[in-house]
């Protein structure tokens, strides 16, 4: 059965569908290496034809989010332009194309699709840049049983996962618990007093594997690999904390040296190593970083022994302390330190970046730019950004293929819905 046909028994309007163009068509299968992004497949789908002078291309840009309102994956509350963007296309062979649509797309939702294409394009990045190492990538989280959400409560990761939903609904919970899977110190909310939790990771490395933890008694925590117990968690994987509690801390220090090396888990040594990261590879927010002394108060009779962060933000090699910079300026620093220290760590292990802190802080503007550069190709780890329900603000006017997970209230706890994109309504899968 053709595309027209299809349409014709599934009762669409062949004239309401949004379409992909030609050079959108292009784009989506040359950064999927013309193979399909299904996880067990990848089949080449260009090739000689019979004759010398002709190829078969029979490669299909699929709709992430459905191309008419009545499709199998919904729309998701997006717009026309934004349903026929490449973000909204995942390339695959002719069978998968079809596999994922059968039954009303059941099986395959949108954030699935979108943490497929991600985890498909990170593989071709790393092959064509000759990076010899497997393919990392955490593709689900599933919340078997928790203190607040509702049982089998699942949160499937994109390149870039936004966690949106208003305080008390479990936003800082999530991050806590994914980051246990590294640092079971994570959990001491949870082990004092003691709140059951079961939760089950899932990730490539390039090989699949499910990592299961279980609090189901005081003072006893449990690890399964593969479904096999485990004396502890020994896969090799690394989460970037960025908790926003931390920050209320800082008014407190005296040098920056030792918080700022808190907040991001490392050893104080290192930070010059991510400020010569940043002065060369930056995003661009940040220009340079460095310690410097700390002022000398006018009745000190020595040098001061503390060091404070100067950061150039402006790039115009004028660089003003950390501690005097506003809000929204520390959370780009912050953010950038972050991103050196993610990205020198994926090249090895799964990494992701949790920012849990100050996000909110930023204009819509400025968010943007933070969320297309998380998306890139070339930062080989994943991250999740928590911002409250403000979506108008910040999840708009872009969407660019980034996986929205809202929480919600419901009658077995806080429920993840990541079916729609907008703010306005919501789309079932």
């Amino acid at each position: 059965m053709n595309r027209e046909e299809e349409t014709a028994s599934s009762g669409e309007d062949a004239n309401a569908r949004v379409e992909f163009t030609a050079p959108t068509r292009r784009l989506v299968a040359a950064r999927a290496g013309h193979r399909c992004s299904m996880p067990e497949c990848g089949r080449v789908t260009i090739g000689p034809d019979t004759q010398p002078n002709e190829f078969v291309d029979s490669g299909v840009a699929a709709h992430i989010f459905s191309a008419a309102s009545g499709g199998p994956r919904g729309q998701g509350g997006l717009s026309d332009e934004q349903l026929a963007s490449a973000s909204n296309a995942i390339w695959l062979c002719a069978i998968h194309a079809r596999i994922v649509d059968a039954k009303r797309g059941a099986g395959y939702p949108a954030p699935l699709l979108l943490s497929y294409k991600g985890l498909h394009e990170a593989r071709m990045f790393r092959e064509q840049h000759g990076l010899g190492l497997g393919v990392f990538w955490f593709q689900e989280l599933t919340l078997h049983q928790s203190p607040l959400f509702a049982p089998r409560s699942n949160l499937r990761f994109g390149k870039l996962t936004v966690l949106v939903g208003e305080n008390s609904k479990g936003k800082t919970a999530l991050c806590e618990w994914i980051s246990s899977f590294a640092s079971a110190g994570d959990l001491w909310r949870w082990i004092k007093p003691f709140s059951p939790l079961d939760a089950e990771l899932q990730l490539h490395m390039p090989d699949q594997h499910n990592v299961r933890l279980q609090l189901s008694k005081p003072q006893e925590l449990r690890f399964a690999i593969d479904s096999t117990p485990a004396a502890s968690q020994g896969l090799p994987i690394h989460f970037i904390f960025l908790r926003e509690r931390l920050e209320d801390s800082f008014a407190e220090e005296v040098d920056d040296t030792n918080w700022i090396a808190r907040r991001l888990g490392i050893d104080p040594l290192l930070l010059p190593n991510l400020f010569e990261w940043i002065q060369h590879s930056g995003s661009g927010w940040v220009k340079s970083l460095e310690l410097r002394d700390r002022p000398k108060d006018e009745e000190e009779e020595n040098p001061p022994k503390e060091k404070w962060l100067y950061a150039d933000l402006k790039g115009g090699g004028e660089a003003y302390p950390y501690r005097v910079l506003s809000g929204a300026e520390r959370t780009l620093v912050l953010l950038e330190l972050a991103i050196a220290l993610a990205q020198s760590k994926a090249r090895y292990v799964p990494t992701m970046l949790i920012l849990d802190s100050g996000m909110w802080q930023l204009d819509r503007e400025i968010f943007q730019r933070v969320a297309d550069r998380l998306c890139s190709s070339d930062l080989l780890f994943q991250s999740l950004i928590v911002i409250p329900p403000r979506p108008k603000e910040l999840l708009e006017p872009k969407w660019a293929g980034w996986v929205i997970a809202r929480l919600k209230s419901g009658p077995a706890g806080t429920m993840i819905d990541q079916h729609s994109f907008s703010p306005e309504k919501s789309s079932a899968p």
